[in-house]
């Protein structure tokens, strides 16, 4: 299945997922108005999410996003793993 969102948390900027799945992440890609430094490392973040099961809670995601930004000294500027987690749920839930 594949799936498309967008997300806009009070104070954050605009987050677009875009994902292929079944009960676990086959591939994501994420978008929108926010930036991430380096630009480049945002990859690391999609990577980590694949083949991840939709049955995690929000929380471990999160987790796990904020562990590979943690790591890889990657900054998100004007969203945040919350953010992320709240589109991939949407995505998720409104295929196309």
């Amino acid at each position: 299945m594949r799936g498309f969102a967008e997300k806009k948390l009070p104070g954050e900027k605009l987050v677009s997922v875009s994902v292929e799945y079944d009960d676990k992440i086959k591939r994501i890609e994420i978008t929108g108005d926010f930036f991430v430094h380096p630009e480049a490392k945002l990859v690391d973040i999609e990577k980590a999410l694949n083949g991840i099961p939709l049955s995690m809670n929000d929380m471990e995601i999160e987790q796990m996003i904020n562990s590979v930004a943690d790591s890889g000294s990657i900054k998100l500027i004007g969203i945040s793993a919350k953010s992320i987690v709240a589109a991939l749920r949407l995505a998720t839930k409104s295929d196309f």
